[in-house]
């Protein structure tokens, strides 16, 4: 388990939420609420995404030590479902202390393994 937040520009709300590597899916639990008062909640929504799926999952540092774990999916509606997903890509903000939590997950991903099919590793 591993907390997430998805940042979009100009939006009046927050999302946050957990991911989850459950077999060979990605499980995303996420829930936005606004960022004014806190008042508004959408519920708890969940996207799965087959890691089968995806072409790449790359662990990156931005400004301020910000971690972000970016995952490219060789289609869109792999993603449907995922929070901010923009052309098969969703970009997770990942706490500062879960960072090392953040690096197993993507060397969990990218290690190729005879239960997962060949996607991310082509």
């Amino acid at each position: 388990m591993l907390p997430i937040r998805f940042h979009q520009d100009g939006q009046i709300t927050r999302c946050e939420g957990l991911l989850n590597l459950q077999g060979d899916r990605l499980r995303l639990e996420y829930e936005w609420t606004d960022k004014m008062f806190g008042l508004w909640k959408s519920g708890i929504k969940e996207a799965s995404i087959p890691v089968s799926a995806l072409v790449s999952a790359e662990l990156a540092r931005g400004w301020f030590g910000c971690t972000r774990i970016i995952l490219q999916a060789a289609s869109m509606e792999a993603m449907r479902d995922a929070p901010g997903m923009s052309q098969g890509r969703v970009v997770l903000h990942i706490p500062r202390e879960d960072r090392e939590a953040a690096r197993n997950l993507v060397d969990g991903l990218c290690k190729p393994s005879t239960a997962r099919s060949p996607g991310l590793y082509d």
